[in-house]
């Protein structure tokens, strides 16, 4: 397993490094890691995962969420996998059909398009302002946004490129390339949007004045009053105060996202813009994960294509 991790770790980002790492050290080794590598059998897998499920905390306080043992398994099956690629395994014991905690998907609660409005007008002066109304309109990641440059923003042209992503490295920050192609794309900007990013920047520059060579990167669109790079947790912080201020329901930062789609779709975009906007791979992934907006978009089609065959009756020309 520690010959497995140094092999990933050049390919891999930071971020999904330490969960590896934590997984072998923290979960797998303890367990079995002084069995040799030919004699793990798919059962002793399936108790390994019945065992974290049951009692893997850290602090023996219980077992580790379906989250926690799927990454486990994810660690095993590529650990092993590659085990099998090197010759050092006949066949990886992960390939076996196992039973695998089921996960429940995270109920989004995206607000309504009152809601969003509300939050907008309540944080128009705020200092990230820009920022929450760039969630809204772009559906942008926080990581992307955070990680965003003014090299990648065209304010006259009213469009920003997506080029990478901020992620944590433990109490630190990187940027690192997107995840997937669909990730790496282009996003229009509405004017309103345009409109805060130029408040934004001129609020910016004050900021550097004062800073002076304290300033820490002249690049980024978001920063600290020092320029230096947000870090997601004082974001969320300050998105949760702007909330209770507004006066609206405290959600998720990336239930902004979801917002921006659900509004994005009931407004009648084609999902496969959205799918675009949001920068999924496919558009299955897109109605999928918005499955509780299509049924609408569905009758009002319906309706739409009813009120066309109830209207006057033809004419045939031919006559």
């Amino acid at each position: 397993m520690e010959e497995w991790l140094a092999i990933v770790k050049p390919s891999i980002r930071p971020s999904t490094y330490r969960l590896y790492d934590h997984a072998v050290h923290g979960w797998i080794v303890p367990r079995i890691g002084g069995r040799k590598l030919q004699e793990v059998k798919p059962v002793d897998l399936q108790r390994l995962y019945a065992d974290l499920e049951s009692s893997g905390r850290a602090d023996g306080q219980g077992g580790l969420g379906a989250r926690s043992v799927r990454l486990a398994h994810q660690v095993m099956h590529l650990s092993m996998g590659m085990a099998q690629e090197l010759g050092l395994i006949v066949r990886s014991p992960a390939v076996a059909k196992l039973a695998l905690p089921r996960m429940n998907a995270p109920k989004v609660e995206p607000w309504t398009d009152v809601q969003a409005r509300r939050f907008l007008d309540a944080t128009a002066d705020d200092r990230l302002g820009a920022l929450w109304r760039l969630f809204l309109s772009t559906g942008m990641r926080r990581g992307e946004a955070l990680a965003l440059r003014w090299s990648d923003v065209d304010l006259d042209r009213g469009w920003l490129s997506i080029t990478r992503s901020l992620v944590v490295n433990g109490k630190e920050v990187a940027f690192s390339e997107p995840k997937t192609e669909a990730g790496r794309r282009r996003v229009l900007l509405v004017s309103d949007t345009v409109a805060a990013l130029k408040v934004h920047q001129l609020r910016q520059e004050l900021e550097k004045r004062e800073a002076g060579d304290a300033w820490a990167d002249p690049e980024l669109v978001f920063t600290t009053t020092l320029g230096t790079a947000l870090h997601p947790r004082n974001v969320l912080r300050d998105f949760t105060a702007a909330c209770r201020q507004a006066g609206v329901p405290t959600i998720r930062i990336h239930d902004l996202r979801h917002t921006a789609a659900t509004l994005a779709l009931q407004a009648g975009a084609h999902p496969k813009l959205v799918q675009e906007m949001l920068g999924h791979a496919r558009v299955a992934i897109t109605l999928d994960l918005y499955s509780h907006t299509t049924p609408e978009m569905h009758r009002e089609a319906a309706e739409r294509l009813g009120r066309m065959l109830a209207g006057p009756p033809a004419v045939d020309e031919r006559r």
